[in-house]
């Protein structure tokens, strides 16, 4: 039972940083996508 939430647990740790990663990722390239467009204008 111990190992089982033990697993739970790490699954939810990666799962978050996952999305952290991924959130910073596509803000970044929501900021590059943005300076492109007041380049072009």
């Amino acid at each position: 039972m111990k190992k089982c939430l033990l697993l739970l647990k790490n699954l939810i740790v990666l799962l978050i940083l996952l999305l952290n990663s991924s959130l910073a990722y596509s803000q970044r390239l929501i900021k590059l996508g943005q300076e492109e467009i007041k380049n072009k204008n």
